[in-house]
């Protein structure tokens, strides 16, 4: 039996702007990376939006696409809000602690 462990990073975005549905930004986080890469570049990125807080995303990506991750969120804009990267991390924990200090 083999059992694929890939590696996770997790990526902190803050929205800057109007707040956005979650599955707006991933689906054009996609095609942004369909874009760069093509649908096979889609599959291996395997991105998830995790948590959704106060203008804060949470996406789980896969490690070795983390940059092209990166540079779809990058191209990410629109009229009304703005996409940016706070925070890349191997650990949803340590993602969370950065969002509770930003907090206070």
């Amino acid at each position: 039996m083999v059992v694929n462990n890939e590696r996770k990073r997790y990526i902190l975005i803050e929205i800057l702007g109007e707040k956005p549905d979650i599955r707006k930004i991933i689906n054009e986080c996609k095609n942004k990376i369909s874009l760069i890469d093509g649908q096979i570049g889609v599959a291996k990125a395997a991105i998830y939006g995790i948590d959704f807080k106060n203008n804060l995303i949470i996406i789980k990506t896969n490690h070795l696409m983390r940059e092209t991750v990166e540079a779809a969120i990058a191209l990410l804009n629109d009229n009304s809000w703005k996409v940016e990267t706070r925070l890349v991390s191997g650990t949803i924990k340590k993602i969370k602690t950065h969002i509770d200090t930003i907090k206070q």
